[in-house]
């Protein structure tokens, strides 16, 4: 079942191991991808060749740890995608403590 799947996606699917930060994304797959995901340090580096690859209602998505990283993804963004929607959203972990305590109740004879 598992090889099925992947056979019927392969494909669909371009894996290749790049610096894309330093050379970018390969020029024949520009115009050609539906979404680029980035997760990597740096990534507003990555955006501009990215963008090159993306189809004209194409989607970028990147996971970035910290709001720095966001800041400058979003500036070289801005300047990239003009006229396009930037859409951020925030994930938070939250963890909650538990404490399971027990209460004796005392009863008055009668």
């Amino acid at each position: 079942m598992q090889r099925a799947a992947c056979a019927s996606i392969i494909s669909l699917v371009t894996i290749e191991v790049r610096d894309i930060k330093g050379q970018g994304f390969h020029e024949k797959l520009s115009g050609l991808a539906d979404s680029v995901f980035l997760d990597l340090p740096q990534s507003w580096l990555a955006v501009p060749s990215a963008a090159k690859m993306l189809k004209e209602d194409g989607v970028l998505c990147s996971f970035s740890p910290c709001i720095e990283q966001v800041q400058r993804t979003c500036e070289v963004l801005r300047s990239d995608f003009i006229g396009k929607f930037i859409l951020n959203f925030t994930t938070s972990l939250s963890i909650f403590a538990v404490e399971i305590t027990t209460f004796i109740i005392a009863c008055k004879e009668q």
